[in-house]
């Protein structure tokens, strides 16, 4: 089992840059002890709103909201598939 927390950090990293300064946004996050494994969830707000959900572990990305899910497994340069993802 690959336990590399790199992608879950450089994620949470990001993600929280990215939406520091939009305090609309509602969401939370639960990250594993050793940093390996994290779900954030976006609240969602509004008509229509969903929740979404990024769920990552060292193999890559699950995104989910109302029913929906897909897996965005880790490839290439690690910087470029975070931002991709986000």
């Amino acid at each position: 089992m690959n336990r590399d927390p790199k992608l879950c950090r450089h994620f949470v990293e990001r993600a929280k840059r990215a939406v520091a300064p939009r305090q609309e946004i509602v969401s939370c996050w639960s990250i594993d002890e050793d940093e390996d494994h994290c779900i954030w969830e976006i609240k969602g707000q509004g008509e229509p709103g969903y929740d979404i959900v990024a769920e990552v572990d060292a193999t890559g990305v699950t995104l989910s909201a109302e029913g929906w899910h897909d897996h965005y497994p880790l490839v290439g340069d690690l910087d470029e598939f975070v931002s991709g993802v986000l």
